[in-house]
């Protein structure tokens, strides 16, 4: 049994936006965090389907190179329907 519901992307008449509101940084917990809206829009006219707020939070190590490397994220979610 299949829902009703398609994700997105597998509707060509729509496209994702994903502007980012905030972005924090706490080097000594080792935490990013990234505030933005997920935004479902219509081609054709513009129109915002669906709007979802996401708050993600990273948290990351150093490695032997010196790279950053994301070890855990956590993603909470506010919807207005």
């Amino acid at each position: 049994m299949t829902s009703g519901i398609k994700p997105v992307s597998a509707i060509p008449t729509s496209r994702i936006n994903l502007p980012l509101e905030d972005l924090f940084i706490d080097e000594q917990q080792n935490e990013v965090g990234a505030l933005l809206t997920a935004q479902a829009i219509e081609r054709s006219t513009g129109k915002i389907l669906l709007e979802i707020k996401m708050n993600i939070l990273y948290n990351f190590k150093v490695d032997e190179n010196g790279n950053l490397k994301i070890t855990n994220a956590r993603v909470f979610l506010e919807t207005h329907l």
